[in-house]
């Protein structure tokens, strides 16, 4: 087995990074991993090693027609409350306090833990490289991500939130929150941070586990206590 590493200089900082790019097997151990692991397995290989060029094609044409100097403070500042879910955990937690929206809080919390988790372990799966790896031609913004591409954490975070608050409010604040989330997802491409695909990723996954959490939040809190309020 081969295992090549590339290194990045990031704007000239004496700090490299080195990220898995490939793992090649001899021809006959690759077939025989595939043998083993089905053509999903075989997709899911294809795809960590960056795959689908579609990607590429819209990166680039977010690079060239959309990214401005106006747009791109807000897309950093966007992207950078979402580091970690920060802000998301923290509107979690301030539902969390109230006693009428603490079913609410209690729920996006760990819809977030939940999936964010889960995300996680995907991206040490797939190990899929960050596209200012992999295409020459696209410039990362912001600060150098010291994690593997696929999925998007930001997503993941932020529609897991949503996803729950969708299904637990009325009104126009889960409209503004669906719309902040969409921003936050879109930042992650405009920035050159993520694939599409991983954001895309990130969303079903949202959904996914939000939905699982959902399923079973009667055992989570407690319904008859905190009662279920639809604002």
């Amino acid at each position: 087995m081969i295992i090549i590493c590339k290194f990045v200089n990031n704007y000239n900082r004496e700090e490299y990074y080195c990220q898995l790019v490939y793992i090649l097997c001899y021809k006959e151990k690759y077939e025989g991993m595939g043998g083993r692991l089905g053509k999903s397995g075989l997709i899911m290989l294809y795809y960590g090693n960056g795959g689908f060029r579609m990607d590429n094609v819209i990166l680039i044409g977010i690079q060239e027609y959309i990214r401005n100097d106006y747009l791109t403070p807000i897309m950093l500042l966007v992207t950078a409350v979402g580091n970690f879910g920060a802000i998301w955990l923290l509107m979690g937690g301030l539902l969390a306090i109230s006693r009428r929206t603490r079913e609410q809080g209690i729920l996006s919390l760990v819809s977030i833990l939940f999936c964010g988790g889960v995300g996680e372990c995907i991206k040490h799966i797939v190990m899929r490289p960050r596209p200012f790896l992999q295409i020459p031609e696209l410039t990362l913004l912001g600060p150098l991500p010291h994690s593997f591409s696929f999925p998007s954490g930001h997503t993941i975070c932020a529609f897991a939130l949503v996803f729950t608050i969708w299904r637990m409010r009325r009104g126009w604040i889960r409209i503004w929150l669906m719309a902040f989330a969409v921003v936050m997802a879109f930042s992650r491409l405009y920035l050159g941070a993520h694939y599409p695909t991983d954001v895309l990723a990130g969303l079903v996954l949202a959904y996914l586990g939000s939905t699982f959490i959902w399923c079973i939040r009667k055992k989570i809190v407690n319904v008859n206590g905190y009662g279920c309020q639809r604002n």
